[in-house]
């Protein structure tokens, strides 16, 4: 029995950079000069105070790499009206299950944290990253009960994943992801708020980045069953 998607944890930091960790990416932070080009010259700061900034930036790009592949895609799914409408059903027959056989579909997932920078209590810039998640989904079924995605069947998962700053891209890859031929979920994911009915439950990942100030985030879903 699994208690993830994929069976064991994978982060963001999987897919985008590999078996590299992010010595890559601080070095393409540190190479663009990111604390010179977002204060300009309206102060100047000593090396050690700008690579102060560079490596605060930097932390927060870890902890986009830190977020949970598991948590984002559950948070698209709980938007794909496909499941939301199954879970409806079989909330209100209890003892109802149903198995869903999902076309190909695509879950994207944004994120925006950013970054005030203040120099003598005045604020200076604002730096803003842009993590977008997409997830391409195939011959994946669903099997839904009492509200709840209670398990998974085959399926395979491309993942692209893109991070940029202040529209500069740093990294971007994609990984090819398989399902468990069969993968129970443990706990089950809630589709609905089944406290309110028909509003869909609300999801962490969907609307806060961890260790950092989150600015707007999206979750959307595309695709058919069939």
């Amino acid at each position: 029995m699994s208690s993830g998607v994929f069976g064991a944890p994978l982060t963001v930091r999987t897919v985008l950079l590999g078996d590299s960790g992010d010595t890559s990416l601080g070095r393409k932070l540190t190479e663009q000069g990111v604390a010179r080009s977002a204060i300009g010259g309206m102060r100047r700061l000593s090396a050690a105070a700008l690579h102060t900034v560079d490596q605060e930036i930097g932390a927060v790009a870890s902890g986009l790499l830190e977020l949970n592949l598991d948590d984002i895609l559950l948070a698209g799914w709980r938007k794909y009206s496909a499941l939301t409408d199954a879970a409806r059903r079989t909330l209100a027959a209890p003892t109802s299950e149903e198995v869903l056989q999902l076309a190909t579909h695509r879950v994207t997932s944004v994120y925006l944290p950013r970054v005030d920078l203040f120099v003598d209590d005045q604020k200076i810039t604002t730096v803003e990253f842009d993590l977008t998640m997409v997830f391409d989904l195939t011959g994946l079924a669903a099997v839904v009960k009492a509200g709840d995605l209670i398990a998974l069947q085959s399926g395979e998962c491309l993942v692209t994943a893109t991070l940029s700053l202040e529209q500069a891209r740093l990294a971007e890859r994609r990984a090819k992801l398989d399902f468990a031929q069969q993968m129970r979920l443990n706990p089950p994911l809630s589709l609905i708020d089944k406290a309110s009915t028909g509003r869909p439950a609300v999801s962490r990942t969907s609307n806060e980045a961890p260790t950092m100030s989150a600015g707007p985030s999206a979750v959307e879903t595309s695709g058919d069953t069939t």
